[in-house]
């Protein structure tokens, strides 16, 4: 529902549902948690009403704004090259949540054949990571409406600055934020450690201290990794989903996948630890080139194309 609003033009009820979802689900954690003592149940009840009540908000815009969505059965076809289309933008994204947790799935069972906390400290880095993550997804997720509309008027120029300029707000947001968490790591780790734990004061400061390492080897993409997340959006506004395919299994499968098993095998901890950031750096290139690749493409096509009888 977020998307299709914001697909539309109509970023603000894009952003009011989200934050209504958010907000809700923000005040009814306490309530369910801890005020009514149903613990972890509370806690997935609070997620259900919430996510409930912003799919009401977006019903509402649907049924009483000027609008033309529609979620009419009436309407409903997977003629004319709708289902090619929405299969070509919507499984890249759903290999890349896939790939995501095969990787953490790997990950943790080769953590866990070293050390266990490492494995705790790794959960803990990577959940504090989340913020600069999301800060750049969500300028990447943001530009693929623009850079649909400007590609489908074929106007290249515009859509190329859309792209430099969302790279750029990335990178600068990268490295504030890089420079934030190497200053503060530990607080920022201490915010994620559970408050009484029952192990032993040894065992929480090593998890801490693995968590320490392992968010400041994280960090160290932190300044490039949202131009993955530009060029991944903008090949999917663009409708190249074989690119955007390519990029996404690269990124969380078969780079990753490749340095962290190479990186394990050669040094072992340290390997793991380290092998996101390579990655992450190794698919900054790729895309990079798979960007420049396409652009050249583009204009060797508006080149030869055939300009429209009494047009200029």
């Amino acid at each position: 529902m977020s998307n299709l609003a914001k697909g539309e033009g109509a970023a603000k009820i894009s952003m009011t549902g989200m934050i209504i979802g958010a907000v809700i689900n923000i005040i009814l954690d306490p309530i369910m948690i801890l005020g009514l003592d149903m613990g972890v149940k509370g806690a997935a009840i609070a997620t259900s009403l919430s996510n409930l009540i912003a799919t009401l908000f977006y019903f509402g815009y649907l049924k009483f704004s000027k609008t033309s969505l529609s979620i009419h059965p009436k309407h409903f076809t997977v003629k004319g090259g709708i289902l090619s289309g929405v299969l070509s933008i919507g499984f890249p994204m759903s290999l890349t949540n896939v790939l995501m947790s095969l990787s953490n799935m790997l990950i943790n069972r080769l953590l866990n054949n070293i050390d266990v906390l490492a494995t705790g400290g790794m959960g803990i880095a990577m959940k504090a990571n989340m913020l600069v993550v999301f800060l750049q997804l969500g300028i990447g997720i943001g530009i693929q409406p623009l850079v649909g509309y400007h590609y489908g008027a074929r106007n290249i120029n515009k859509m190329n600055q859309v792209v430099r300029f969302s790279m750029c707000c990335t990178l600068v947001i990268g490295v504030i934020m890089t420079a934030i968490y190497y200053i503060f790591t530990e607080p920022i780790v201490s915010i994620f450690m559970t408050a009484g734990s029952t192990g032993s004061v040894a065992d929480v400061e090593a998890q801490q201290a693995y968590a320490v390492q392992m968010l400041r080897a994280l960090m160290l993409s932190g300044p490039f990794l949202g131009i993955i997340f530009v060029n991944n959006n903008a090949f999917q506004g663009m409708g190249r989903d074989v690119a955007s395919l390519i990029l996404s299994v690269s990124h969380q499968g078969v780079v990753f996948l490749l340095v962290v098993l190479i990186a394990n095998a050669l040094i072992g901890l340290d390997g793991i630890i380290y092998a996101q950031p390579i990655a992450d750096i190794c698919c900054v290139v790729l895309a990079l080139v798979m960007m420049q690749i396409i652009k050249r493409s583009e204009k060797r096509k508006l080149k030869n194309a055939v300009p429209i009888s009494g047009t200029t």
